[in-house]
């Protein structure tokens, strides 16, 4: 009998009992302590009336509810006389209230008091639905066994900027009415709620992704935009609803504008729950999270649904690697047109390269666009380093090596030089949620054998995966993180370590790498004389973060470190005089108080005019920051 079944009985003490009151009927809802029947008994009494004899006297019984429920069926009529303890009078149905709805019990219909320590929201799509975490725990476990049967795991996708990008505006109206109709690529849409129409882009290779991926996973869309925004970005997607269905989680139902969490939808058990976003803050860095770089389409636009969220640390990058004299016929490293990148993103490019552009999906032909609109522009503004116009970029002229002025197209307001899913589909993000999956399953069949109460957790997976990808790396930042900005919050600190870095403040015999987005640091020029250690500019660490995958180091040396030596170095010829100067920074405080070594100093006058031609087009970049807004130690 389950532990709510209540079979009612009248007390062998009080037999025989005639019922004189039926207080109830079949189906009703009855709550704790609330009379059921009412009865009536005969108990003997010696002395009650004379001392030597013994007199009948009548008495009242009752039954009541014991907990909230349902009377299931009554099994007695009134002035029925009960003579045996077993007779059953009535059947009854506790009620923990497990599934509510809108304040009502949706098995009692009682209304009970909404209780978020003891209740929770499971369903997608409604706030008013909530059950016990008793039945949560009942309904995770039927849909835990259903996924193991089915060889799955569930994973939860972001919509703006990891699977599409959105903008909206009569600016895109005219650019399209200038190509002659709508890009076949490109979908629009309105709103119920509104007559401006939304575009959206599907980031390159998606349907293959989703194919790909859903045979391992159970999808999921969690996203900040609304419900009727979720609703119709999901029609574009998935048409069919063969990889979403309902499973569809929007600001609506998220019942909190600046945050995601996982035990919205799980709120007992994550151990299978993949999430892939391209903010890791909005999810405090959740162990589940595999953090994906930002799709950007229409220049500008940035995450249209991310006026409400939390402001993100900006993005360091560094000045473009010169091309080099080898090969006459080399395009250069940088894209003619570069689009704003999220400044949270510290897990992806910065910038993409040539060979990115080469492999482009589309070429749309340059049209400069205003702001799509005013909810558009804040949150662009919000999020977005300042960008260079076409005016003010200066490349490096190969032939002199020296900055020169040269004539580029406006930003277009389209830009699908994206490549990430590519990646994805061919080798790295795919692959990782592969690799994940797997190793979920082959867990658990080791565990079925040496321990059998243990079960996989994705959480343990994705670290030890994350942890290798930089294990052995001890990483000191210079020109990186703003001044002013605990080191051990800033998203790039936090990131690199979440990936096997050990992160340091000052030079030390451990370092074995400078993030560095500038030359000329007291840090920078303290590792060129150590010859141990690489200086990298900040995108080796981003691409190594965004691919799960150690990049080559020769490939991010810094532009006026590229000037000196081949590709591949990162150090200066030997110096005899280097020897006496290991210590560095913690050796020889009187040559650290000048700042630069006498050979740094004279590479920096040969080279005054590029370095600060280099320096304001990195200014131009990040804004109005300037040298003391950073961990600069010139």
């Amino acid at each position: 009998m389950a532990d709510n079944d209540f079979r009612y009985t009248i007390p062998a003490e009080h037999l025989p009992a005639t019922v004189i009151s039926i207080k109830t009927s079949k189906d009703k809802s009855m709550s704790d302590g609330d009379e059921l029947l009412e009865y009536e008994y005969v108990v003997k009494r010696e002395g009650y009336v004379d001392d030597d004899k013994t007199a009948l006297i009548a008495r009242r019984g009752e039954i009541r509810a014991t907990k909230d429920g349902v009377v299931e069926d009554i099994h007695v009529t009134k002035g029925q006389v009960i003579e045996n303890d077993s007779t059953v009078v009535i059947d009854y149905k506790g009620c923990d209230h497990d599934t509510q709805y809108e304040g009502m019990c949706v098995m009692c219909c009682k209304s009970v008091p909404m209780n978020q320590e003891s209740h929770v929201m499971m369903a997608h799509d409604a706030t008013s639905l909530a059950v016990s975490r008793t039945e949560a725990k009942r309904l995770e476990h039927v849909t835990v066994d259903r996924l193991l049967n089915e060889g799955k795991l569930s994973l939860i996708v972001d919509l703006d900027q990891t699977l599409i990008h959105a903008t909206v505006g009569p600016a895109i109206d005219e650019w399209i009415n200038s190509q002659g109709g709508m890009p076949h690529d490109v979908k629009m849409f309105p709103l119920p709620d509104s007559s401006t129409p939304y575009y959206i882009k599907l980031r390159p290779h998606l349907e293959r992704f989703l194919q790909k991926v859903a045979a391992l996973y159970e999808l999921h869309i969690y996203t900040m935009g609304t419900r009727n925004y979720a609703s119709a970005v999901a029609k574009a997607i998935d048409p069919d609803g063969k990889f979403f269905s309902q499973r569809i989680l929007s600001r609506d139902e998220n019942l909190n504008m600046t945050q995601k969490s996982i035990e919205r939808l799980f709120p007992c058990e994550t151990s299978m729950v993949v999430v892939i976003d391209d903010r890791a803050d909005v999810w405090q860095y959740s162990p589940n999270l595999v953090k994906v770089h930002p799709y950007e389409y229409f220049v500008g636009a940035g995450d249209i649904n991310a006026g409400h969220l939390p402001k993100q640390d900006a993005v360091v990058k560094s000045e473009p690697v010169p091309p080099t004299n080898t090969d006459s016929t080399a395009e250069p490293a940088a894209k003619t047109t570069t689009p704003k990148s999220d400044p949270s993103d510290t897990s992806a490019p910065a910038a993409e390269t040539s060979t990115d552009a080469e492999n482009s999906t589309s070429t749309s032909d340059p049209v400069t666009v205003p702001a799509a609109d005013a909810t558009a522009k804040e949150t662009s503004e919000e999020k977005q380093p300042k960008e260079k116009t076409a005016d003010e970029t200066e490349p490096t002229s190969p032939a002199t090596g020296k900055p020169g002025k040269v004539i580029k197209p406006k930003a277009p307001v389209m830009d699908d030089n994206d490549n990430e899913l590519k990646h994805i589909l061919e080798r790295s993000f795919l692959q990782i949620l592969e690799t994940i999956h797997e190793k979920f399953y082959d867990d658990r069949e080791v565990f079925k054998i040496t321990n059998p109460k243990k079960q996989p957790d994705v959480k343990e997976i994705i670290r030890d995966m994350k942890k290798n990808v930089l294990k052995g790396v001890n990483i000191v930042f210079s020109s990186v993180i703003p001044l002013g900005q605990p080191v051990h919050r800033a998203d790039i600190w936090r990131q690199a370590e979440s990936f096997g870095a050990v992160c340091s403040t000052e030079l030390s015999s451990r370092v074995t790498h400078v993030v560095a987005a500038k030359v000329g640091t007291q840090k920078v020029s303290e590792a060129r004389r150590r010859k141990h250690i690489k200086i990298v500019r900040p995108e080796w660490l981003y691409h190594s973060i965004g691919k799960w995958q150690r990049q080559n180091e020769a490939d991010y040396v810094l532009p006026e470190l590229a000037y000196k030596s081949s590709p591949t170095s990162t150090t200066p010829p030997p110096n005899p005089d280097d020897e006496k100067n290991v210590g560095g920074a913690e050796g020889n405080e009187e040559e650290d108080q000048g700042g630069v070594s006498e050979d740094m100093g004279t590479i920096q006058t040969i080279n005054n005019d590029v370095w600060e031609d280099a320096a304001k087009e990195l200014e131009d970049e990040l804004g109005d920051l300037d040298d003391t807004d950073f961990d600069s130690d010139t």
